[in-house]
């Protein structure tokens, strides 16, 4: 069966996830994965060493069997799903604000998106305002109701702040300074911070951006790495703010109390505090950006960096990013736009990623390499995860 035909005829961008989609690659990438384990992919027989960590969520590694068992004990002995609350989530909540700066009350949710679209509604309700100011990718449920701005001088000449319920933001995109400039801002003019924790949280410290650089937004938005790529989502924030949910600010979901994320999660948390793994990242990609910026500078390579150690994001322009593509995945690499590092990621990972790049950084820049087949589609929803 032509799995990749199947799914053009069936799926839209033959990909529940549009940063999976085999419109995204070049024509020798592959199309599935079929598995996975510790930092490690295959596809069609071929093993991949893997950068793209499911777009962030994989944390521990591929088929962790400490974070495993916990689900499949769930599954086992008790199940995933019931006509009541499981106690699994009056225990992941009073972790959660254990570990999360902000989280006073914990709402459970599936996605990073049905955490932010339930952020801004509470807001909305909470503040009896509409508009919404953001800054970063959120999901595609408040794609466009949003109003981005770029930087802090816009934020804060912004001319209609009576009318503003909540600030957004993906905090990494800050610094300190800048984030405690945007919080007196929201405080100022009666609106609630919002932190889009979906990519930071569990990453650059488990607690996040609000734990690592130390200002507490109002309401935080959790996903991603907190399960170890099961599904789980967690809205957080200040009580007086998150009671308003028994209220009149509708957010209820059927799987939002799914025992697996939860069991997940808890596996999770338990092994990163045992494993000390935010440490681990931080080591692994504190070193991966200072010889990747001596490659940079050695073979004068188009490659910016920004971003915290355990995920450096990277940009460069679209036609050396197709040939970027194509040359690493021939070479056994997995990667997109950003090093999503996990704690399977050792230290021999990442002297093979570094050989890789200074054998096709020369070859891309003397142009021997040429784009072999078609980038089949574009680069424009680069951050949208």
């Amino acid at each position: 069966m032509d799995h990749l035909e199947l799914a053009r005829q069936l799926i839209p961008w033959a990909s529940q996830t549009r940063s999976k989609s085999y419109k995204r690659f070049p024509d020798n990438y592959p199309w599935f994965i079929d598995g996975g384990k510790g930092c490690y992919v295959t596809s069609g027989g071929k093993q991949y060493l893997d950068f793209i960590s499911a777009l962030g969520p994989i944390i521990l590694g591929y088929r962790d069997e400490y974070v495993d068992a916990y689900v499949m004990d769930q599954i086992k002995f008790n199940g995933n799903l019931f006509s009541l609350p499981h106690k699994l989530e009056a225990e992941v909540a009073e972790m959660l604000t254990k570990i999360i700066p902000c989280a006073e009350m914990v709402c459970f949710l599936k996605n990073g998106g049905d955490a932010t679209m339930a952020a801004v509604r509470l807001a909305r309700v909470y503040t009896e305002k509409r508009l919404v100011l953001n800054r970063g990718y959120h999901g595609w449920a408040v794609f466009d109701q949003l109003i981005p701005f770029e930087n802090l001088n816009m934020l804060k000449n912004y001319p209609d702040w009576d009318y503003v319920a909540a600030v957004l933001v993906e905090p990494e995109l800050f610094n300190g300074a800048e984030l405690r400039d945007i919080k007196s801002l929201c405080e100022e003019y009666g609106a609630l911070l919002i932190f889009d924790e979906v990519v930071s949280g569990f990453r650059i410290a488990m607690g996040g951006v609000q734990e690592f650089l130390g200002v507490k937004p109002d309401l935080a938005c959790f996903s991603k790495a907190m399960a170890n790529g099961y599904p789980i989502s967690a809205l957080v924030g200040r009580r007086e703010i998150m009671e308003r949910l028994e209220k009149d600010a509708f957010v209820s979901t059927t799987f939002g109390g799914d025992c697996i994320g939860l069991a997940a999660c808890i596996g999770t948390i338990r092994k990163m505090k045992k494993e000390n793994v935010i440490s681990h990242l931080w080591e692994m990609g504190t070193y991966l950006k200072e010889e990747l910026e001596w490659l940079i500078n050695k073979y004068s390579f188009p490659m910016t960096l920004h971003g915290f150690p355990p995920m450096i994001h990277f940009k460069m322009p679209e036609d050396i990013h197709a040939l970027f593509l194509q040359e690493t995945i021939k070479r056994g690499i997995m990667i997109y736009n950003s090093h999503n590092l996990n704690f399977s990621h050792k230290r021999t990972a990442i002297n093979s990623l570094l050989g890789v790049y200074d054998e096709i950084f020369p070859l891309i820049m003397k142009g021997e390499v040429h784009l072999e087949g078609n980038l089949v589609g574009n680069t424009q929803f680069l951050r949208q995860w």
